[in-house]
């Protein structure tokens, strides 16, 4: 349960402060249930304890964005980036970032380079996502749609698990769906 989770946290933390793994336990929990600016409290708290900590900074990144705050989560990127030029997942967050920011052409940069580095991504569906979005609306202007490469990345996210209902109710594929791939591309998602 949820409340008794965070009420043995709270404790650790009182005679603790410093424990990492219960700050972020208890922000991952408060996420959960909705308590975002707790949680955010938890994750700058983390970052004070471990600056360098890619992982605790990605962390506040992903949920800086999830929490309407994509100036915050294009920050703890660029941080990341600066000490980790090659950072896949900060390159994934800043990419998502800088979309909503509409900073479109360097959004398709980060997130295509954040899926060229090497290792599994459980973010990778997301990332192939928000490329068809900005492939399908022209990263470099509307009259410069990529729907080849839009299709391409909506494929690969329908490959790890993208449901057929939430393509059909994304209003930013919009221009993909007058293509005959459309239909296609539904029948395989689920």
């Amino acid at each position: 349960k949820p409340g008794q989770a965070l009420a043995v946290l709270d404790e650790v933390l009182a005679s603790d402060s410093g424990c990492l793994d219960a700050l972020l336990l208890r922000a991952s929990i408060r996420i959960t249930e909705g308590e975002n600016a707790g949680a955010l409290s938890d994750l700058d708290a983390a970052v004070l304890l471990a600056p360098r900590d890619h992982g605790v900074r990605s962390f506040r990144a992903d949920h800086r964005l999830r929490s309407g705050d994509p100036r915050g989560a294009l920050e703890d990127a660029n941080g990341v980036l600066s000490a980790e030029p090659g950072n896949a997942e900060a390159l994934f967050h800043r990419g998502r970032a800088r979309a909503v920011l509409g900073t479109l052409r360097g959004a398709v940069d980060d997130l295509e380079a954040s899926l060229a580095a090497r290792g599994a991504h459980d973010w990778a569906p997301q990332a192939h996502l928000v490329l068809a979005r900005l492939y399908a609306a022209g990263p470099d202007g509307a009259d410069k749609r990529d729907l080849d490469a839009a299709f391409r990345h909506l494929g690969a996210s329908v490959d790890g698990g993208l449901r057929r209902r939430s393509i059909e109710a994304d209003d930013a594929l919009g221009p993909m769906r007058s293509d005959p791939r459309w239909d296609d591309l539904l029948r395989k998602a689920k």
